[in-house]
């Protein structure tokens, strides 16, 4: 099977249900095709159709989510689509329904702007937690270290979208905070740290640009006197539709994930709360793997602080703990999810 991918086709991707599981193993080969940097172009599409239809391989246009996202980004979705087992069960579905005529408008393979303007309501704020000194913090290329990287990392996942994002509709806000484990934290909105780099030209910074701007604020942060969790969790206090999701809690038979839940539901949109504010608190590993005793401390206080800001707090696991890029590949599921 092949799919052309692009958030302008009718068709979700049908991979949120239990009645998947089971049928992986009927698809032997999957090919993805997408735009990158640009959109396919009408003469691509007509090339890809024509050689799907000599090979006679089904081609079944379709979108993950319908927000406008980097192709890294979608790439990532679908690589754990297919980690669960449920990437080749849900084109097998979407082909069986487009055989069966299933669908009440014909499904098209050309993009289209969408009109949708609502007004952000959403907000994901990833609270990282650092095993280095903030003072550990440099852009220095040879003294960097998995955390640096996994910094950067979590900076373009979490706070970098695509331009017709915002286009299209603001349909989540995103924060990242960084807290290190002298107990340092730096506070990231989206759109203050894009537009600080865009304002010195930096608009598709590098590795070390995001690091310097990091290292600046990082010295900005030393020269206030305040609690900056606590100040950062008083946001919270009083919103309603507040909830955290712990990445480095204990889990227990009766945590309940929430990725999990996500594949073994048919979810509606509908279903979910218009306005809501989702807390991820992860640690970034460094390169042994191992939590010191110091990162356990760090995450005490930051549960304990959440727990006083009466938010509550679910337990989970990481969605691979074996990937290298496990942290910013949680913060791109929960966008995903949200959108």
């Amino acid at each position: 099977l092949a799919a052309y991918l692009h958030e302008s086709c009718d068709s979700e991707l049908p991979c949120w249900s239990k009645e998947l599981y089971d049928r992986n193993k009927e698809v032997k080969h999957m090919f993805l095709f997408c735009g990158a940097v640009r959109d396919m172009t009408d003469a691509e599409n007509t090339s890809l159709s024509n050689v799907c239809e000599q090979m006679k391989i089904p081609l079944l246009p379709c979108r993950l989510g319908p927000i406008p996202e980097f192709t890294s980004k979608i790439v990532c979705v679908a690589g754990y689509h297919f980690y669960k087992g449920l990437l080749g069960s849900g084109l097998i579905k979407l082909w069986e329904r487009k055989q069966n005529q299933e669908q009440s408008q014909e499904m098209t393979s050309i993009p289209q702007a969408s009109s949708n303007n609502t007004t952000q309501k959403k907000l994901l704020h990833t609270i990282a937690m650092i095993p280095i000194d903030s003072t550990s913090l440099t852009a220095d290329p040879n003294k960097r270290c998995r955390v640096h990287w996994c910094m950067v990392r979590l900076c373009v996942c979490s706070l970098y979208r695509s331009k017709f994002a915002g286009i299209t509709r603001d349909a989540l806000g995103n924060k990242l905070s960084f807290i290190f484990q002298d107990g340092l934290t730096i506070n990231l909105d989206q759109r203050d740290f894009i537009s600080s780099l865009a304002e010195k030209h930096q608009a598709a910074p590098s590795e070390r640009q995001i690091l310097e701007e990091l290292c600046r604020r990082r010295d900005d942060a030393l020269s206030q006197e305040c609690n900056t969790l606590n100040e950062m969790l008083s946001a919270y206090t009083d919103q309603a539709d507040v909830y955290a999701l712990d990445f480095m809690g204990k889990i227990h038979g009766t945590s309940k994930q929430v990725m999990e839940l996500a594949y073994a539901e048919d979810c509606s949109s509908g279903d979910a709360s218009e306005s809501s504010t989702l807390l991820a608190i992860l640690e970034v590993r460094d390169q042994s793997g191992h939590t010191n005793d110091k990162m356990e401390r760090l995450h005490g206080r930051i549960i304990d602080a959440i727990t006083r800001a009466k938010i509550q707090v679910m337990a989970q696991s990481l969605l691979v703990s074996e990937a290298q890029d496990c942290e910013a590949l949680t913060v791109v599921m929960l966008q995903h999810l949200q959108y």
